[in-house]
């Protein structure tokens, strides 16, 4: 009933409008490539996040070899931290990096702003409070991304935006290829919460999807969590009110259609059966009654009002 009275609705970028599979394209250090990856890899490899996945698997492929990383901490939206081979290494945005860096050489500043307006997510790496480099990661987004807010917007939804972690830029460019047009960047996931929360002062009734351990406090606060299924954490699954089994954006608006149409079924029965009901005391009360013609209207009203919701089959 409540994903019906939908107004607004909130996407989460990676794993959500995106496939949730990102690579590794490009990356840059300062010096040494091998130890970049190889000290990247080593924090990542104890992260859940897609990312941090990509860049093990980059670092895998070249062959470079593993170390381990100890006292791992991760900041949620932040980055992650820890001690490789005894010292200090940091992996994440670059404004959480920079402030635990010595060094911020220009080049690397301006190929990250390049790879932003691309549309990819960069990703900082420090080692003993010198950045060693930078790591371009992009994701593929969900070809029906598009078609799906194209037709959401035709359902009457009021507005759809985009939640993410992510820099301003690559969150805008992937916003403009799907026809998103509000997006929120940069969002700690307390952020995400705040934003869901403005929303319903706004709109009242709102939907959030997403599929990570970040989205859990807005799919909690939102009239209506929707979990992507297949790629979603446990957290995100426990949380939402609507699994989409099969990560299919498209089954939103499915969803959507099927609670209005229920909506105006069950409306409609109700003031059938109310209607049936008036009608029988009438007849009884001017004596044109009998108890087998009760029986038969009661009943018959029944048959008739199964009949009309079975009609939700259709779809």
């Amino acid at each position: 009933e409540a994903i019906g009275q939908v107004k607004a609705i909130a996407f989460d970028k990676t794993g959500t409008l995106t496939m949730g599979k990102p690579q590794v394209v490009q990356v840059m250090a300062v010096e040494n490539t091998a130890k970049l990856l190889q000290v990247a890899a080593a924090l990542e490899s104890m992260s859940e996040h897609p990312i941090g996945a990509a860049i093990v698997r980059a670092a895998q492929k070249q062959g470079w070899e593993s170390v381990a990383a100890v006292n791992v901490l991760a900041k949620p939206g932040r980055g992650i931290s820890g001690e490789v081979e005894g010292k200090i290494a940091v992996v994440g945005k670059a404004a959480f990096i920079q402030a635990q860096a010595d060094n911020c050489p220009e080049s690397i500043v301006k190929q990250s702003q390049k790879w932003e307006q691309e549309g990819k997510t960069v990703v900082w790496v420090a080692y003993d409070n010198d950045i060693l480099g930078i790591i371009a990661v992009a994701d593929t987004v969900r070809s029906t991304a598009a078609r799906s807010i194209v037709h959401l917007k035709r359902l009457g939804i009021e507005q759809i935006v985009m939640l993410t972690g992510d820099n301003q830029c690559t969150a805008e460019s992937i916003a403009a290829e799907i026809g998103i047009d509000g997006v929120y960047a940069e969002l700690l996931p307390e952020a995400k919460l705040e934003v869901i929360r403005q929303l319903q002062r706004q709109y009242q009734s709102v939907a959030m999807v997403g599929d990570g351990i970040n989205d859990a406090p807005a799919l909690a606060q939102a009239s209506v969590g929707i979990a992507m299924g297949t790629i979603g954490s446990d957290v995100a699954l426990e949380t939402a009110d609507v699994v989409l089994m099969t990560d299919r954006l498209e089954k939103l608006e499915y969803a959507i259609r099927l609670s209005r149409r229920s909506g105006r079924i069950v409306k409609q029965n109700i003031v059938f059966a109310l209607s049936f009901i008036v009608i029988l005391l009438i007849a009884n009360f001017t004596g044109n009654m009998t108890l087998p013609l009760g029986v038969l209207g009661h009943e018959g009203s029944t048959v008739l009002v199964i009949l009309n919701g079975l009609r939700l089959l259709k779809d």
